[in-house]
């Protein structure tokens, strides 16, 4: 009374052991994404307190964009379809990450949107 076959040991062995594996898996994913999130509210935060700092802007210095950037990057210059020269710019801000500002198109289109909804409303 009470013993099983090996046959049915192994069966509930193999189940018991993907069920851990599946397990393990899940909460390595887990804590991945709660490290994520925590590193990202540490950034925020981070990004809060500067931008606490400069809520009365009077004059753009050195010293302030040295707070409030960590690095700028400025690639090659390229044409766009208008013959317009473009230079693609990436600014990391502290705590923030990079931030891209929007091109006209995009400029453009949101005014239209704006439009839209505005004689919709």
């Amino acid at each position: 009374m009470g013993t099983l076959d090996d046959e049915c040991y192994a069966r509930m062995t193999a189940t018991y052991e993907s069920e851990q594996k599946e397990l393990m898996e899940s909460v390595a994913e887990s804590e991945q994404t709660l490290s994520s999130a925590e590193q990202e509210n540490v950034d925020l935060r981070t990004f809060l307190s500067v931008i606490r700092q400069c809520t009365d802007i009077q004059e753009l210095t050195p010293a302030l964009v040295n707070h409030l950037i960590s690095k700028i990057e400025i690639f090659d210059s390229y044409k766009d379809e208008n013959r317009k020269k473009r230079v693609p710019v990436k600014i990391h801000f502290v705590g923030a990450g990079v931030i891209q500002p929007p091109d006209a198109k995009m400029i453009r289109e949101a005014q239209e949107e704006m439009k839209n909804a505005a004689k919709s409303a």
